[in-house]
This record gives structure tokens, C-alpha cells and sequence, in this order.
């Protein structure tokens, strides 16, 4: 229960304290299926598409758990309880270079099969530094915030679940009320209003169709529940949807489930 307190510990803070990151809506260490923990993120906007600063945010908070297990036990007692959370900071790391055009060194095009063996090659190699750059800046957040991950971690050990209120308040020495537990996330959700049909020039600004911005920018997205190294639930760009971090009961023989692609959109 502690390592599990200190991974999802690890998930929030960073998640509390990086630029572009989505709204906490919950941290658990109660486990649920294939979960030991997890922490659930309410995607802001219209869940359509992400900036480059949001999926980098991305990155990092997958990273957070299994930085927080390094620091906290050690490098020798690192768990395979991260495993989907490495799956899923590699399918969207990849999508950015191979799909989104955010690589110099690829440049804005399409990287699939039909590349050359040289274009994967960079692409392994950009997937490779985001996926590093991600993991050092995590651990730069924890490092700096060693204090608050021993609090955040306790305070899930001792109340098993926190809303992003609760985790919040938690931080600034506000102990959760037990007679009336807090619901809110950890700040107020950005919301993007869709512009109303009739507008200027009588047209529906939602569905003009040839040379315009589709809705195919939306990133990989993990669900809300995490079981036996996938994600399930909560897909990408359903109103309301959740984005779930956590520890994951993964034993060595599980260890290799295939790498789900992409979603289509």
C-alpha cells in the first residue's frame, strides 16, 4: 500500500504543478480490477485537440508514478506497476513525432510503414528523447516538491481516496472533512463553447468541409480504468471523459501485452 501511495502520490503532484496539465478529479489507492491505485485527470476544452504544452504535461504525469517509486525505494525497487503508464507516454510520444508534426528533426509529415528505414529510425530516436526529456523533468518536480510527495502520499494512506479539492487542500495543511467530502476537481475546468449554427454568413462554423482544421489532432488517450497494461473507458474527446494514471497489478508474465495504436479519428 505505501509503494502504491507514493506512485499515485508521484502522478498528482506532477500533475498539480506542471503548466498545461489537466484538472485533478480524483487520486485512489483502493484497488479496482487490474488497478492497485489511480489517479483521474477531467480533460479541459472541447476534447478535440491538445497543444504541444498539454501533451508534453501528458508525458510527465505518466512519468510521475514511477519517478516518485525511484526516489522514494530506490532504482532496485522500481516495480513493473508502471507499465501502462509507459505504454501510453510512448503511443502518444510517437504520435507526436510520426503523426502530429511536432519533431524538428522529422519535420510536418505522415511517418507510418510506408517510411523509410531511416525515417523510423529518427522517429525512434525523437520518441525516445521526449520519453527521456518527460521522466527528467518529472523528477525535477519531485525533487523540488520532496516534502509535499510525503504528504500527499500519507494523506492517501490515511483517507485511501482524495478528490482534487481534498489533494489540494491537503498540501496547504487542510485536513479533508469526513462528514462532507469534497467532490471538486482541483481547479475549475476550462470549458470552449461551439459556436452556434446561423451565424455570420448563416453557416454552422462547426461543419465546414475541404481546407480546414478536422478534428484528427486529438492524442492517444488512455481510459479511466487501467487493466492488464490498457486502458479502458473514458475515450478521448467524449464530454465529460477522464484520463486515469495508476498502479497496475503487473506481474514479469504479463509484461508484453501488445502496444495499442492510435485511435482513428
Amino acid at each position: 500500500m505505501r509503494l502504491t501511495a507514493f506512485h499515485e502520490a508521484g502522478h498528482a503532484l506532477v500533475a498539480l504543478m506542471t503548466d498545461g496539465s489537466d484538472p485533478i478529479h480524483k487520486a485512489t489507492i483502493m484497488p479496482r480490477g487490474g488497478a492497485l491505485g489511480m489517479v483521474m485527470q477531467l480533460q479541459e476544452g472541447d476534447g478535440t485537440s491538445y497543444s504541444r504544452r498539454q501533451m508534453l504535461a501528458r508525458l510527465d504525469v505518466c512519468m510521475g508514478g514511477r519517478v516518485a517509486e525511484e526516489l522514494v525505494f530506490g532504482p532496485e525497487e522500481v516495480t513493473s506497476g508502471a507499465s501502462s503508464d509507459i505504454q501510453q507516454a510512448t503511443r502518444l510520444a510517437r504520435a507526436m513525432v510520426s503523426q502530429f508534426g511536432l519533431s524538428d528533426t522529422v519535420g510536418v509529415m505522415l511517418a507510418g510503414d510506408e517510411s523509410s528505414g531511416t525515417t523510423k529510425n529518427e522517429v525512434d530516436r525523437e520518441v525516445r528523447r521526449l520519453l527521456t526529456e518527460s521522466y527528467a523533468r518529472a523528477k525535477h518536480v519531485l525533487e523540488k516538491h520532496r516534502r509535499e510527495l510525503d504528504i500527499l502520499a500519507n494523506g492517501l494512506i490515511e483517507f485511501e481516496s482524495l478528490s482534487g479539492e481534498e489533494v489540494v487542500q491537503l498540501l496547504k495543511g487542510k485536513r479533508p472533512n469526513l462528514d462532507q467530502r469534497s467532490q471538486k476537481p482541483s481547479r475549475e475546468i476550462k470549458e470552449i463553447t461551439k459556436p452556434l449554427k446561423g451565424g455570420s454568413g448563416g453557416s454552422d462554423a462547426s461543419s465546414h468541409s475541404g481546407g480546414g482544421r478536422g478534428s484528427g489532432g486529438s492524442p492517444p488517450s488512455p481510459g479511466g480504468e487501467k487493466k492488464n497494461g490498457q486502458g479502458k473507458g473514458g475515450a478521448a474527446g467524449a464530454k465529460g471523459g477522464t484520463l486515469g494514471w495508476g498502479r497496475e497489478n503487473s506481474s514479469p508474465a504479463a509484461a508484453n501485452p501488445p502496444l495499442p495504436t492510435a485511435p482513428k479519428r
